[in-house]
């Protein structure tokens, strides 16, 4: 979030102009990997949370977490929380 929020106000700082705005959109997913982790799994949930954050109006970050009462390392994340 505080790197969203240092680029939404680039356009701020004089030695950039001040002519356009530039915004992002970040997708973030984090696990301790198990015994047959699959590292896909990790970057499908990043991939998930970044077009979660772009489907709820750009310019905000998405985190994606995995529940505590899966057991499997192959369920996929779940995008439980926004900023």
């Amino acid at each position: 979030e505080m790197i969203r929020l240092r680029i939404s106000r680039m356009h701020e700082e004089p030695e950039n102009g001040g002519d356009s705005e530039v915004s992002i959109s970040v997708g973030c997913a984090a696990l301790t990997p198990a015994r047959g982790f699959v590292p896909e799994t990790l970057v499908c949930a990043a991939d998930e949370a970044l077009y979660q954050a772009k489907r709820n109006g750009r310019n905000r970050v998405e985190i994606a977490e995995s529940p505590s009462s899966r057991n499997s390392t192959n369920d996929p994340l779940s995008i439980s929380k926004s900023r």
